[in-house]
């Protein structure tokens, strides 16, 4: 476990505390663990890769249905949905 000393402004210590009492944490020290685990999740798919097999379907499918819509101006998204088979 680390230990850090941290100050904090009277809204912010007001929230702290509405936190803690919300989640029934018994310091400020897991309220702040808890905020941290929480809102860490938020951004989980921020760092995701797209696998290169996604990559070479899209690249088929729209090339196929191109090839097959010659006049093509825009797409619904039932086509769409039925062109990736969702």
């Amino acid at each position: 476990m680390i230990n850090a000393r941290i100050q904090l402004d009277p809204e912010a210590n007001r929230i702290l505390n509405m936190f803690k009492a919300k989640y029934d944490l018994k310091d400020k020290s897991e309220a702040i663990n808890k905020f941290v685990l929480i809102h860490s999740k938020l951004d989980k798919f921020d760092n995701l890769e797209v696998k290169d097999d996604y990559v070479y379907k899209m690249e088929e499918g729209v090339s196929k249905f191109l090839k097959s819509n010659p006049n093509f101006k825009s797409m619904t998204k039932k086509e769409f949905d039925a062109l990736f088979k969702k």
